[in-house]
């Protein structure tokens, strides 16, 4: 997955010093590449977006997050 690129002289908050969206966006992109991790199996635990990684620290097992979410709860979709 390839960031949204920031470039310096396109604002990134307005007057009030509120984000726009260009910055929302690249947050939202760097969120997504980082992982997770905890005790445990995360699903029907954890809530996280498509694409989130999460690692079992007690055993090593990766999980990735593949459905947003199903029936509406988004702590279930791990694999």
């Amino acid at each position: 997955m390839a960031l949204r690129p920031l470039t310096r002289n396109i604002p990134v908050v307005d007057q009030d010093g509120k984000p726009l969206q260009v910055l929302q966006l690249f947050a939202e992109d760097v969120a997504k590449l980082s992982f997770l991790s905890g005790t445990g199996s995360p699903d029907g635990v954890v809530s996280a977006r498509k694409f989130r990684e999460y690692m079992d620290d007690d055993t090593g097992q990766k999980y990735i997050k593949r459905v947003d979410d199903i029936g509406g709860d988004t702590t279930l979709g791990w694999v």
